[in-house]
Parts: structure tokens; sequence; C-alpha cells
């Protein structure tokens, strides 16, 4: 009978069967009779409202098509958080899927997340890694990934709380590593800070999301969108909040606006926010 495998997301189906070796020279052994189909990921729909970032995508692209795939070619998309890190991240991943045979993104907030993706990676990849201890695990994909075997990107999201140390026994040797982390520093890796939106981003980024909710927005001026995209210090994730708010209730930007200050106010009338940054994501994130 011939063995299928259908991934879609993380969810992996098929029957499984086990003790074939795979060929080359690592001593990893598949739990499938035959090797995996490429092209391979997991990444989620493409995001229709992504906008901007133009210069950071192609600076991302420029820095991977240096050298070859037998040297890791490592990079750090570093920023506050709601700043668009991640969407930034799987922009170019969606833009650039042709480029790969395999393209992974991994939750990296802590080790259990990351060896847990890793062992997902590993059963999409029919290596035997279900009843492997969690090193183990690791050390049977990072093996498949240093063998050379196709084109890959890893994406490694959210690296905030485990330090470079930490990361380091979980990155192979070849190929591209996209990392997106709060931390602002990285030895070993080509770092790009991202910053919040541009005013011309975040008009665009009205435009196409104010027109995409579950019902029309209120009535709109670019003015209106303007004084909201400042209020909020063109932070993408509280615009995406903002957003949200006003196409699933009919609101105009002046009205959430409004709505806004209000709750706001009322949210840190004992407390003063440790800084605005805090103060807007904490509002937003309540009223959504």
């Amino acid at each position: 009978m011939t063995n299928q495998t259908n991934i879609h997301g993380d969810q992996i189906y098929g029957d499984k069967v086990g003790g074939d070796k795979i060929a080359g020279d690592k001593n990893i052994y598949n739990i499938h009779g035959e090797p995996p189909k490429f092209p391979l990921d997991n990444l989620p729909p493409r995001n229709p409202n992504f906008v901007g970032r133009t210069e950071l995508l192609t600076a991302i692209r420029d820095t991977f098509g240096q050298g070859d795939a037998s040297v890791a070619i490592t990079q750090a998309i570093a920023g506050l958080g709601g700043v668009g890190k991640t969407q930034l991240a799987l922009a170019y991943a969606h833009r650039h899927k042709a480029a790969y045979d395999l393209i992974w993104q991994l939750p990296a907030n802590e080790p259990a997340a990351l060896d847990d993706a890793l062992r997902r990676l590993g059963a999409a990849l029919r290596l035997p890694v279900q009843t492997a201890d969690a090193p183990t695990a690791r050390q049977l994909v990072l093996s498949w990934l240093n063998g050379g075997h196709q084109r890959w990107l890893l994406l490694y999201d959210n690296v905030d709380q485990m330090t470079q140390r930490d990361l380091r026994p979980y990155l192979p040797g070849g190929g591209h590593v996209l990392i997106t982390s709060r931390q602002p520093q990285w030895q070993q890796a080509a770092v790009l800070s991202v910053d919040v939106f541009t005013p011309t981003e975040a008009e665009a980024f009205w435009q196409q999301r104010l027109a995409d909710g579950d019902a029309p927005a209120g009535p709109q001026t670019a003015a209106d969108r303007a004084t909201l995209a400042q209020e909020l210090g063109y932070l993408p994730l509280a615009l995406e909040h903002a957003a949200a708010y006003m196409t699933t209730r009919g609101k105009s930007a002046a009205a959430y606006w409004r709505l806004f200050q209000e709750r706001r106010q009322a949210l840190w009338a004992r407390t003063p926010p440790p800084d605005d940054y805090h103060a807007t994501i904490t509002t937003t994130w309540e009223m959504a």
C-alpha cells in the first residue's frame, strides 16, 4: 500500500511504518518507506493586510543571497513587541517560497516550545522522533538539515526569553535561519532593526485593513486616520487592534479615538503606565 502524508499547518496525517534507512552517511531512519515530498512548509496563510517594509524585505533577500547553502546565513529581525517582526518574517517566507524546498516556522519563546516544534518538523520529514527524547529528536532534525538534502529556511520566532547561548544548540550548521526577537544585539547574526510604521505605511495599512473587516468601518477621513495613527504611536499591533474594533463595530477613526482616550484614562486612573508604549498596547488590547 502506498503511504501518503498530508501536511497542512502543523497537522500530519498518514500511516506509520518503520525501519527504513535514509540514504546517505547519517545514521537516521525513516518512519515511512519513502522520503518526504517537497516543497514542504507549515506557514500560516499569507497576511492580506501586510503593507510596506520594502527596504527590509530587500535587505533580507540580499543577505540570504550571499554565499552558498553549505554555510549558515543567520539574520535576526529585532524590535519592540508589536512592531510586526513575525509578520515581516512570514512575508519574506511567502514571497520567496519558490526558492526553498522546506520552510518551517518554529515557536522559540522557550526551550520546551522549540523542542516540540523541532519534533513536529522531524515528523514532517519522516524521522523517528515520536518516541525519542528531546535532545535526540533535536539532533535527528539538525543532522538532516546539516546533510545538505534540500534548500531550506527556518524561522525561529519570538526568541525573547531564551538567551543566545540557550539558542545555540538548536541552530543548524547551514542553510538560512531567520530569527525574530526583542533582543537588539546578536553576536552571530546580521541584525535588522524594525521600527514602527512610517505615516505612509500607516495610511496604506488603514486603507487595506479597514476594507477587510466583518462590517464596514464608520465614515473615515484621511485626516482622522492620520491623527489616530499618530496618537497610537504608529505601532502596527495597536493599529491592528484599532482596525479590528472599527470594522467589527462600524466605528470611525474619530469615534475610536474618543473611546480609546476614555478607556486609557479609566485603565490608568490609579497607577500611571510605565510608558506610552505600554499604555497604548494595553488599552487597545483591552478594547479589542
